[in-house]
């Protein structure tokens, strides 16, 4: 009767251990599908990404100073870049929502010398190096806000007017001559302009297919002749292709 007793007392020990271990497991996974329910219904998305762009300049018109003075442009080529960022998107409907972005942007382009390239050297005088382009590159802090749509579930399009400033001094390099150092005679401050992004998510991750293009006409690029003097300052616009690869949180 004792040991009977003692049997029945240790069956029911486990059975109320193997009952709790249950009613936990059971509570947890109640609060990941309550957990994933409110993340559906949760409005608010936020990403991180890192970007390759390809950066180039257009000529935005002649010397407005000078309506009889031509002046051929030279070609301007595109140049490799890279970036990194944060995005955040804001669902309003089951296909519209609010797209917004920060990026830190090293932007790069190039201007085609003819094969010379003319250049002022520490003492003041000019010297001319053989050299096929002109580089530039500078960081910009970008921000974007804008309006996407849904074509398909994971498939999206943005339409994003961007600000950006530049966080460093602009700098130039001169073929094998001239290593990067700060130009003097143009410097980016502001550009702004719009963006249109192509956007395909997978899972957790997320592609974005972009272009921009500047509104703002810069006017700080400085002409010279072959005899150094100057020709006047230029207009030019920003234009930049780019691929995002970003990960929701």
């Amino acid at each position: 009767m004792v040991n009977f007793s003692a049997r029945l007392l240790l069956k029911n020990q486990v059975f109320m251990k193997i009952k709790s271990i249950l009613s936990f497991i059971i509570c947890i996974l109640l609060s990941l599908c309550s957990a994933k329910a409110q993340s559906a219904q949760n409005p608010w998305n936020i990403g991180i990404h890192i970007t390759g762009n390809a950066g180039k300049m257009l000529w935005a018109g002649e010397d407005v100073n000078n309506p009889n003075f031509s002046l051929t442009y030279p070609e301007t080529v595109f140049r490799l870049g890279y970036g990194f960022g944060t995005s955040v998107s804001y669902s309003v409907t089951n296909r519209f929502y609010i797209p917004c972005s920060f990026d830190i942007i090293n932007r790069k382009f190039a201007i085609a010398t003819g094969g010379v390239a003319t250049a002022i050297d520490e003492n003041f005088q000019l010297i001319a190096i053989d050299a096929d382009h002109i580089d530039y590159k500078i960081n910009q802090a970008s921000i974007a806000l804008g309006i996407g749509f849904k074509l398909l579930e994971k498939i999206g399009v943005e339409l994003l007017p961007y600000y950006q400033i530049a966080i460093t001094d602009q700098k130039l390099k001169i073929g094998k001559v001239i290593d990067w150092r700060k130009s003097d005679f143009f410097q980016q401050s502001q550009d702004y302009g719009i963006s249109g992004n192509l956007k395909f998510i997978v899972n957790s991750f997320y592609l974005k297919l972009g272009y921009q293009y500047g509104l703002k006409a810069i006017e700080e690029y400085c002409a010279f002749d072959a005899n150094a003097l100057p020709l006047g300052k230029y207009q030019i616009k920003n234009t930049m292709g780019l691929v995002s690869l970003g990960y929701t949180l």
